[in-house]
């Protein structure tokens, strides 16, 4: 390889964003995937004629780096109601994003769904999430968590366990809104200005849309990188060596590791372990004319009681009914809890399935059918104001640069930013 190559080790979000940003300014890069497909945690399949979603994900459309990168009317998405359904007692509770609609989460308040105290102390929040002038620094840290801040504003224990609980539990994989203030903050604005979609293809179109920008030719896929070697003390020399798993040597004169936190540990011991997020999604499949009606609105159903595993549930066939053949529609509930994450698929699908008899009888349960347990055992890096802290810098010095969520903030977006800046960071070294 040539002296001046940049090699790109990980083709998940953030490498194939590395990969693009790097063709556009005319940098010659290589990139080396360890397994056989790319896009890494952001992907679908087809099983028996079922869509599944690499664990519980939708696109929030007003992430910054989406500009640019993805087509979204070629995504051709189906957004969810916004706003929210909350098991509570027995009941769903009807809960209007205070977040998207300020005005609406107050007629919530006065209807009963959310305390009048309450949606009056959340407003000034909502109002700055919604029509603020700047977004939040995804960056940025405050250095007390999402709990911290809703105490803060006096937000009553009942909504923050009913409501905020259970909805950024679902996107921070982390049930303890133990989550920086900061970046649950941003978050909220993301919320606020765009929607919640997924794409007609599935999520994994976001990858495929990545994939389709850059050349072939560049890729090496079924290539694990087993060692990196700085070989070079000049800086107009080659500087590293890199080995793979077969025993094949690559040169480069900069490095971008675009793995997650423990794969880039394992080529750099030196990196600071991080805390990780585990999911379980459970998919099932029953005759349309079978789904409870709660499940036939395209909206997200939370365990506002928090005594069963699935902590939010969807119909997905309720966004996108391509999702399944015709006839057919799919429930997908999210485990986030890390004590019922320990069960067996058996022992958790059980458990969930008498949560469900809770929620909608035994009888509207019984013909559900497993379609699959989609485990992922780190799903998202933990973002505790400690874990932020620990982060390790983009730029490692010696041309070497990390990307991925666990150097930015843990979403699609912060994966994308990610690689943006790495692929800038090695564009400004060949100038």
């Amino acid at each position: 390889m040539e002296p001046n190559k940049v090699l790109i080790i990980g083709g998940g979000v953030a490498g194939l964003c590395a990969a693009i940003h790097c063709e556009r300014q005319g940098v010659d890069w290589l990139l080396l995937e360890a397994s056989d497909r790319l896009g890494g945690r952001v992907g679908s399949r087809m099983i028996d004629g079922c869509r599944i979603d690499r664990g519980f994900a939708v696109l929030l459309t007003a992430y910054p780096e989406l500009r640019g990168m993805i087509d979204l009317e070629q995504l051709d998405l189906r957004t969810f109601q916004s706003g929210a359904r909350i098991q509570r007692g027995g009941a769903f509770i009807r809960v209007a994003n205070p977040l998207r609609h300020p005005i609406r989460g107050v007629i919530s308040a006065l209807t009963g769904s959310i305390g009048v105290i309450d949606a009056f102390r959340i407003l000034p929040i909502a109002m700055r999430a919604a029509f603020g002038r700047s977004v939040i620094d995804p960056d940025a840290s405050h250095g007390f968590s999402a709990r911290d801040l809703l105490r803060q504003m006096k937000v009553s224990e009942q909504l923050i366990d009913q409501f905020f609980r259970p909805f950024f539990g679902g996107i921070f994989l982390d049930g303890s809104l133990g989550a920086d203030a900061a970046a649950f903050e941003f978050r909220l604005a993301m919320f606020a200005r765009g929607i919640a979609a997924l794409p007609n293809e599935g999520m994994g179109a976001i990858a495929q849309q990545l994939i389709a920008q850059i050349p072939n030719e560049r890729i090496r896929m079924a290539t694990a990188v087993r060692e990196i070697k700085r070989i070079g003390e000049d800086t107009t020399s080659t500087r590293w060596c890199v080995t793979t798993n077969v025993g094949q040597t690559y040169e480069a004169s900069a490095i971008i590791i675009a793995l997650d936190a423990d794969g880039a540990r394992s080529l750099l011991p030196s990196l600071p372990s991080r805390a990780w997020c585990s999911t379980a999604a459970i998919t099932w499949r029953v005759e349309a004319e079978k789904l409870p009606s709660a499940l036939r609105e395209p909206i997200l159903l939370l365990d506002g009681d928090g005594d069963g595993p699935v902590n939010h549930l969807c119909s997905p066939t309720s966004v996108v009914a391509g999702y399944a053949p015709q006839g057919t529609s799919l429930i997908s509930g999210n485990v986030i809890d890390p004590v019922a994450l320990k069960l067996s698929d058996e022992e958790l699908e059980r458990s969930a399935r008498a949560q469900m008899a809770k929620w909608f009888s035994v009888e509207a349960t019984r013909e559900w059918k497993v379609v699959c347990i989609d485990r992922i055992q780190q799903a998202l890096p933990r973002q505790h104001p400690q874990d932020f802290e620990a982060r390790p810098k983009m730029d490692q010095g010696d041309r070497l640069f990390l990307a991925g969520d666990h150097v930015t903030d843990g979403s699609i977006n912060g994966a994308m930013r990610s690689g943006r800046i790495a692929a800038d960071a090695v564009s400004a070294l060949h100038r």
